[in-house]
């Protein structure tokens, strides 16, 4: 195909960059940069974006920010993965209203459908190792 027979891509218009935070199924936070929030939160949530969020889908856009440039979104990113999850989390809290064109925050619980399943966790190593002595 061509690149004149090829649809253009919607792009948001201008050189505005976006620094967001997700929420993966497991709880934890990630901080990333894109010119496109709604485009990138697709991205994870197909598992395409970074290796971090694809073995904790889905995630939720719990906050973004707008920043003239690519190097001071940088910058800002840098600064929230800096911070602990507290200060995240009331920056997210903070944060009400979206951008121009980007969807609106899900609440902080998500979707019932969408919310991970119990995970059965194992005991710490010595405690599995002192059952087993104390089983013989």
């Amino acid at each position: 195909m061509s690149k004149k027979a090829r649809k253009p891509k919607n792009r948001p218009s201008g050189n505005e960059w976006f620094v967001y935070m997700v929420r993966c199924a497991d709880g934890s936070l990630y901080t990333g940069i894109a010119k496109d929030v709604t485009r990138r939160c697709q991205q994870h949530n197909a598992g395409t974006a970074s290796r971090y969020t694809r073995c904790r889908l889905p995630v939720e856009l719990v906050y973004h920010e707008a920043h003239p440039g690519q190097s001071s979104a940088l910058k800002r990113e840098a600064a929230i993965k800096a911070l602990d999850r507290q200060e995240k989390l009331t920056m997210a809290q903070q944060r009400k209203k979206p951008a121009k064109g980007v969807r609106p925050i899900a609440p902080a619980g998500g979707h019932p459908e969408h919310r991970p399943l119990h995970r059965r966790r194992s005991a710490p190593v010595g405690v599995r190792h002192a059952r087993r002595v104390a089983e013989a």
